[in-house]
């Protein structure tokens, strides 16, 4: 190589240098527009989006975000970025903690049952109204619990066939649902129990329930159930929270668990060979209950009798809704043809006073004659 050739040599070499660097930058500076890297923005072409495309751009963008969220042990150390103004329009919850005096200065807050998916399930809601696809129940009650304690009233209404159960995991799930507060979810595990009576009661979810749950349930007049049944599950159920506590299964340690569910049981729906042969022999009731239910079941009357109310002489029947919501179809649209009856023949009665009103004594003496009105009051509401 000649020694004149090394300055031309070393100038390209630099100029290729140049070059690279100058391609480098041009490259980390378009990246800085890209929103899943939350890095914010260097270009305002998407603020000439819609409304619906400028708030999906700053979905975990770190552009103009003021709280970022952390989740589960966070040893990752992975960050979301959100933006308040986003977050109390879409909850009063995270209204009421952001924008208090207490909570002005809150920049970071920390989910620590949550993890990524989850977090961009919610986050992903509340940025795009993009309801979650849970790919399994277990996953969808992650989400649920964060739309619950934040009280994202929107959800139900827009995600309305979000996480459907099937009627295995309505019994499994019920306790989690009533511990969400989740209403919807838990009027349809009421629903499926009421229709699958039997499958639920003979399950092992049954006997894992909370009492406050097993009052809900007896409580229920659309349970598609035999009461001579349903009081030997209410047995199984103490009997297995007996052994849960080490506790022998005497009528004192079951009633005491019972409190006043046992109430609840509808004895007198029994026939009388149902109860002596399937009740009485139990030691659940006292001899003087047993005794007295005897009589009722008999006919005769017996004072104060707890069991002899009138909810409690109703028959179960999953029936009752379906008549219900028939027959009082019917009763609405009998009462409007009525009431539309009512007021044709009102307006005609008016037309004929009006008509004939005035004598007829000549054109000069013709006076209409007007009704007054009778005084009426007014509902203040």
């Amino acid at each position: 190589m000649a020694t004149a050739d090394l300055p031309r040599i070393i100038l390209t070499l630099i100029g290729l240098i140049v070059v690279i660097t100058f391609i480098v930058v041009i490259w980390e500076w378009a990246t800085l527009s890209v929103v899943t890297t939350s890095t914010g923005t260097s270009s305002t072409k998407w603020q000439s989006n819609t409304f619906v495309e400028r708030n999906k751009y700053m979905y975990n963008n770190s552009f103009t975000s003021d709280v970022k969220f952390t989740f589960g042990n966070n040893q990752s150390g992975e960050v979301f970025y959100a933006h308040k103004y986003v977050l109390a329009t879409s909850s009063p919850v995270f209204y009421e903690t952001l924008y208090s005096k207490s909570g002005e200065n809150i920049t970071d807050i920390h989910l620590p049952n949550s993890d990524n998916e989850t977090v961009a399930d919610f986050f992903g809601f509340l940025y795009n109204e993009k309801c979650p696809t849970a790919t399994n129940i277990e996953k969808g009650l992650q989400v649920l619990r964060l739309v619950m304690h934040y009280q994202v009233t929107s959800f139900d209404a827009a995600c309305k066939n979000y996480m459907k159960p099937t009627a295995q995991q309505a019994f499994k799930f019920l306790e989690k649902f009533l511990e969400l507060k989740a209403e919807k979810y838990i009027s349809t595990c009421f629903n499926y129990i009421d229709t699958f009576a039997d499958g639920y009661f003979t399950s092992e979810y049954f006997l894992n329930i909370k009492l406050g749950t097993l009052d809900a349930l007896l409580r229920r007049d659309t349970l598609d159930y035999k009461e001579v049944k349903l009081f030997k599950a209410l047995v199984k159920w103490v009997d297995h929270q007996c052994s849960l506590q080490n506790l022998e299964a005497s009528y004192d340690n079951r009633r005491k668990i019972l409190g006043n569910v046992i109430y609840n049981i509808r004895f007198l729906q029994m026939n009388l060979n149902e109860f002596t042969t399937d009740v009485i022999g139990v030691g659940i009731l006292s001899d003087l209950e047993s005794i007295s239910i005897i009589k009722a079941i008999t006919g005769h009357h017996v004072q104060d009798l707890i069991w002899d109310y009138p909810s409690l002489r109703r028959q179960r029947s999953s029936k009752l809704i379906t008549s219900w919501r028939t027959y009082g179809t019917v009763i609405i649209i009998v009462c409007g043809l009525v009431g539309f009856w009512c007021l044709y023949a009102t307006n005609r009665k008016e037309k004929i006073k009006v008509g004939y009103s005035g004598e007829k004594l000549g054109k000069s003496q013709y006076s209409p004659h007007f009704y007054e009105k009778s005084n009426t009051k007014t509902a203040k509401w």
